[in-house]
C-alpha cells in the first residue's frame, strides 16, 4: 500500500520506494512550475505611450488576463491538494505513480487549453450552453 502512516521503511526496497516518492514530488513541482511559466509567457504585453493608453491596452486584453488568472488559480489549487495528499505518502507503487502522471498531464495541458479558449475566433465562454438553453422548451403537462 502506498499510504502507510507512521510506518518507516526498514528494508532496501522500502527505502527505494520512499526515495521514489520524494523524486516524484520533485518532478511534479518542476512540471507545475513550467506549466505556470508557460501560462505567463502567453500573456500579451500592454502597449501605449501614456497611462491611459496602457490601461486601454490592458482592458482590450482583459479576456487573456482573466483566463491566465483563472488557469493559475486552478493549477495552484490542484498543486496544493497534491501536496496535502502526498504528505501522507511514505512509498510509491506503480498505480499511484501512473495516477500522478495522468493528473500531471492534465495540469500541463492547462496552458494549451487557456491558449485555445482565448484565441481569436474562439467561441465565447458558455455560448454552447446559451444556445442549448435557448432551444430547450419545457414540456407542458397535460
Amino acid at each position: 500500500m502506498a499510504t502507510h502512516t507512521g510506518h518507516k521503511p526498514d528494508d532496501k526496497t522500502g527505502e527505494a520506494r520512499a526515495l521514489a516518492a520524494e523524486r516524484l514530488i520533485a518532478f511534479v513541482d518542476a512540471a507545475i512550475a513550467i506549466a505556470l511559466t508557460l501560462l505567463a509567457l502567453d500573456l500579451p504585453v500592454p502597449a501605449g505611450d501614456s497611462t491611459g493608453a496602457m490601461l486601454s491596452s490592458v482592458s482590450a486584453h482583459g479576456k487573456e488576463y482573466l483566463a491566465f488568472a483563472l488557469s493559475f488559480v486552478v493549477i495552484a489549487a490542484h498543486w496544493r491538494a497534491h501536496h496535502e495528499i502526498f504528505r501522507h505518502v511514505r512509498s510509491l507503487n506503480s498505480r499511484l505513480t501512473s495516477l500522478t502522471l495522468a493528473w500531471l498531464f492534465m495540469q500541463v495541458l492547462m496552458p494549451f487549453a487557456t491558449r485555445v479558449i482565448t484565441a481569436d475566433g474562439a467561441s465565447r465562454p458558455g455560448s454552447a450552453c446559451t444556445r442549448s438553453c435557448r432551444s430547450w422548451r419545457p414540456r407542458r403537462s397535460r
